[in-house]
């Protein structure tokens, strides 16, 4: 056999000056070769992969109203809100929103975290394959088994489950990396090893479940095997740094998951892992095309399988220092598929937490890459000379594309969902919700005991009606966040139009008052007192957050305390180095402290226009907010009405009306129960401030110049608007005049 090139600690460069380009090529050309079908007009799934796209419109929202970690979704639950981030990891969202600002629309944006997913499990493996195995060959027969892998495949094609794959695409890189922390010396590699579990707890949880034990017993063996045992407290030390980084995210989730309802979605029968356990002779799927759209399409391909065993009983011939790396994989193999079966059942019954992997079929991700390594140590061995092994390794990675996509077209699918960018929106996804789309029930707060977007039933009476109610203004509003003035000649209780959760707190003149939820909704709920004075509702951090992303922030300061430590100091070039970094240090702890103890630091405040009209004594209209003055022909226009209610309305509705300023000509109309059509009034609860929004579509055949923006409410039943008692700008009919807005070409 020929003699091996010496590789660095990467695998991507050879003799440490030249990157691999071949490699990295002929691995890029197969993620376009397996997923250019997967840019087909549509989506995978109306499940999964929507509501990865509705993540990451959410997510955008969000970052654009200044909440960097957005914990609420203001957007879900019809404006209701929901605990989307709070939960769910997010990784997979911010990168799909990082495209999107780059100018895709939310599906490519989408589809575009896919295809970085998939790339980074190839090149990852390859990356790991060079190391562990020190031959190009063998690493590019592994890259390529685990870019090909049926599992992997299904996860984009049907399911469409991004945050799985971004997960399994870091899996290599986190094996790569602790693989280091053992076997390299000196104290670094556990950084970047602490770095990936980070990103893989961030990626997905239920992946990080299981991916982390078994990478951190692949590492115990590799210690053990190697008599490396003493750095075990570097990979200790590594695994802990990235637990800690991410505590910002998992501590919350764990601690606050009982105010939900999302043991009862994870643990149900449907999801409970142990109604999928199989008996063994259902183990494999025995097709040679893997199917992906069939009843087995969750199991195991045969050939895969075998290719893997194959791999396990060469592990006699294989170089001895390799021999403990690629038997820990092979264990892991074995159990990722014994698991599979009826006969662990002990095992997810007693072993705590595993239960929420929900679907046991998640660990083929696992066995998946254990086999692809195992395929490409096969090449390896001596008896595959320098010419043969090639032809042969090109001969399998072309089988094993062929068989893994041969069935992978869309329109093979039968949940292939056709939907366009322009479908996208608060529309759809109200619609979606009110026809339980997941993101809405997930992690329903328990508290909620009504339909958010269903009129009241009869066996849900309102609050009585606030017999004195305050003078109110909005001095700022955000999703997060509304300030206001009250005057107030008696005590009242004034509710949100927001379920509460932990973090939701109400302030007078700056001081605390209790806050609570309230009503088969749960309303952000607070008794507030007589008075003149500035009150506040504001969702911000709890005690646990608070310590959550300390704990963050200790880990990213002590990693630079570590870091800068005097046994650094040789390495700068004079002291004047040393004092940067360490002010530099000094600065990001400053500013990440701020950042942890405020919601949302650089918060966008809309401040309404305020009016003060009153709908016969039932509605108090308080203000508006239009994002501009200003726009063209064929786009819509955007307005947000701040309601308080006195009493529990009717289910009447809202209509707007744009007219010439002589109110001679009516240009664009529009009618609706509040929020888009899903908010009806009867849900409203005495002493409720609700966020309204309306869209008012302007024809492209609006001639320009300048209009009056009307509105007004009016009872459905018999088409008569609702008594204005008092506005400071009315026009015959009970019509307000909100504003004059220009039309422009």
């Amino acid at each position: 056999m020929t003699s091996k090139p010496p590789f660095d600690s990467l695998g991507l460069f050879v003799k440490r000056t030249r990157f691999d380009w071949p490699a990295f090529g002929l691995l890029c050309a197969g993620v376009i070769g397996v997923l250019w079908r997967f840019w087909t007009p549509g989506i995978a799934s109306a499940a999964d992969m929507l509501m990865g796209v509705y993540r990451v419109f959410e997510l955008d929202e969000a970052l654009s109203q200044g909440i960097l970690y957005p914990r609420l979704g203001t957007q879900l639950g019809f404006g209701y809100s929901a605990p989307l981030f709070q939960f769910y990891p997010p990784l997979a969202s911010y990168i799909a929103v990082a495209f999107h600002f780059a100018g895709l629309g939310f599906i490519q944006a989408s589809k575009a975290t896919f295809v970085l997913s998939l790339l980074l499990a190839a090149v990852g493996t390859y990356v790991y394959g060079c190391l562990l195995l020190d031959n190009r060959r063998s690493a590019l027969v592994a890259a390529a088994a685990y870019l090909f892998s049926p599992y992997l495949l299904l996860v984009i094609y049907e399911r469409g489950a991004a945050a799985e794959l971004l997960a399994l695409g870091l899996l290599p890189w986190l094996f790569w990396s602790l693989h280091r922390v053992v076997t390299e010396e000196g104290r670094n590699s556990f950084w970047l090893a602490g770095l990936l579990v980070g990103l893989l707890v961030l990626a997905h949880n239920i992946t990080a479940l299981f991916v982390l034990p078994a990478a951190l017993f692949y590492a115990f063996v590799l210690a053990l095997g190697s008599q490396r045992q003493h750095r075990l407290r570097f990979l200790f030390a590594g695994v802990f740094f990235g637990i800690s980084l991410t505590a910002f995210y998992w501590l919350p989730a764990i601690g606050e998951l009982r105010y939900t309802r999302a043991d009862q979605y994870m643990l149900s029968e449907a999801s409970d892992v142990r109604s999928n356990l199989i008996h063994w002779q259902k183990l494999f799927q025995f097709e040679l095309l893997f199917d992906y759209w069939g009843e087995e399409r969750f199991r195991i391909v045969w050939w895969q399988a075998l290719l893997g065993i194959l791999g396990m009983t060469a592990l006699p011939l294989q170089a001895a220092k390799q021999r403990h790396a690629l038997g820990a994989l092979a264990a892991l193999f074995l159990i990722a598929l014994l698991l599979q079966l009826e006969v662990s059942r002990l095992f997810w019954e007693i072993v705590p937490l595993v239960r929420y992997i929900q679907f046991s079929w998640r660990l083929l991700g696992l066995a998946s890459f254990c086999a692809a390594i195992l395929m490409g140590s096969l090449f390896q061995l001596p008896i595959l000379g320098h010419r043969i092994g090639w032809g042969l390794a090109i001969a399998l990675i072309a089988a094993i594309a062929v068989m893994a996509s041969a069935n992978l077209q869309p329109s093979r699918s039968p949940i292939w969902y056709t939907i366009g960018e322009d479908e996208i929106g608060l529309p759809d996804l109200f619609a979606r919700g009110r026809q339980g789309f997941s993101l809405f029930t997930d992690y329903s707060p328990k508290w909620i005991a009504g339909e958010l977007s269903r009129p009241r039933p009869d066996s849900d009476p309102p609050f009585p009606r606030l017999t004195q109610p305050p003078l109110i203004e909005i001095a700022r509003a955000h999703p997060y966040q509304v300030d206001l003035r009250i005057q107030a000649a008696a005590p009242f209780t004034l509710r949100f139009h927001r379920v509460f959760f932990p973090g939701w707190r109400v302030s007078v003149d700056g001081q605390p008052v209790e806050t609570r939820a309230e009503g088969s909704l749960g309303l952000v709920t607070a008794d507030l007192p007589a008075g003149d004075y500035a009150a506040a509702l504001r969702f911000g951090q709890t005690p646990l957050r608070s310590l959550a992303d300390l704990w963050s922030i200790a880990a990213v300061l002590g990693g630079l305390a570590v870091w800068l430590a005097p046994w650094k100091r040789h390495r700068m070039h004079d002291q004047m180095h040393y004092r940067v970094w360490v002010a530099a240090a000094l600065l990001i702890s400053i500013a990440a402290t701020w950042l942890a103890l405020r919601a949302t630091p650089f918060a966008v405040f809309h401040r309404p226009t305020v009016v003060a009209v009153n709908f016969e004594d039932e509605l108090q209209l308080l203000g508006f907010h239009l994002d501009k003055t200003s726009w063209e022909p064929g786009t819509p226009v955007d307005l947000r009405l701040y309601w308080f209610a006195q009493q529990t309305p009717d289910d009447h509705k809202v209509f707007l009306h744009l007219v010439t300023p002589d109110d001679a000509q009516r240009v664009a109309q529009f009618d609706s129960e509040p929020v888009l059509g899903y908010s009806p009034m009867s849900r409203w609860e005495a002493g409720e401030i609700v966020t309204d929004l309306y869209r008012l579509s302007l024809d492209a055949a609006v001639p320009p110049g300048r209009y009056l923006l009307l509105m007004g409410i009016y009872r459905p039943e018999t088409m008569q608007n609702l008594r204005v008692d008092s506005a400071p700008n009315l026009l015959p009919g009970d019509r307000v005049i909100l504003g004059e807005i220009e039309v422009r070409r």
